[in-house]
């Protein structure tokens, strides 16, 4: 249940090209899982146009040279085959899931590489991860941190933050920030082993 919670989630908060791969990864992983119950019926049918082909090329000679009675051998084979088992249908129909199958998963991939290549290619050289861009503390002028430069840390006072819209087009309302004595902050210095932990 959590795995279509988190498909669902993934498909809501995406974007056209992602609900693409998502939804052929989707049918690719619901075809595979038909193919599997089509699997027995299939490589009976499979097993029968075999033999049944086997038997009337035994009737040709140098069958191995003529392709083109090779051919016509198999359509006869199928078709004996297809008026005597009931279970021809499934053999037919898996074979339209194998198509469904290639035809999904090359879908998924080609979108997958092309989001994942946009989204390299449309992100700056030096931001951050793109779908969660950092969060500026000071907005407006009347936000004054107090820097204590022997500490290392400052400090910043309550304020409100305005709504605005992400990179990737995800709405975020506005809200208050800090509570109502605000929080401290690490400085600035391009390293991450001394920030102070949240």
């Amino acid at each position: 249940m959590d795995e279509i919670e988190a498909v669902m989630n993934l498909w809501n908060n995406s974007m056209w090209y992602q609900q693409i791969y998502v939804g052929a990864g989707v049918l690719f992983i619901l075809s595979l899982g038909a193919s599997l119950l089509l699997a027995v019926p299939y490589f009976k049918v499979e097993a029968k146009v075999q033999k049944e082909y086997n038997m009337l090329c035994q009737k040709h000679f140098f069958i191995k040279l003529r392709s083109n009675k090779q051919v016509e051998l198999l359509q006869i084979a199928k078709l004996n085959v297809r008026n005597c088992t009931r279970i021809y249908p499934f053999y037919l129909i898996q074979k339209l899931v194998a198509r469904i199958i290639t035809l999904s998963l090359g879908i998924a991939i080609t979108f997958y590489i092309g989001s994942s290549v946009f989204i390299f290619l449309e992100t700056p050289i030096g931001e951050e991860d793109m779908m969660n861009p950092p969060i500026i503390e000071e907005d407006d002028d009347h936000v004054e941190p107090t820097v204590n430069t022997d500490d290392g840390i400052h400090h910043v006072e309550p304020h409100p933050v305005e709504s605005y819209t992400r990179s990737d087009g995800t709405e975020v309302q506005g809200y208050h920030r800090g509570g109502s004595d605000g929080y401290d902050r690490s400085n600035p210095d391009n390293s991450t082993s001394n920030n102070l932990k949240p």
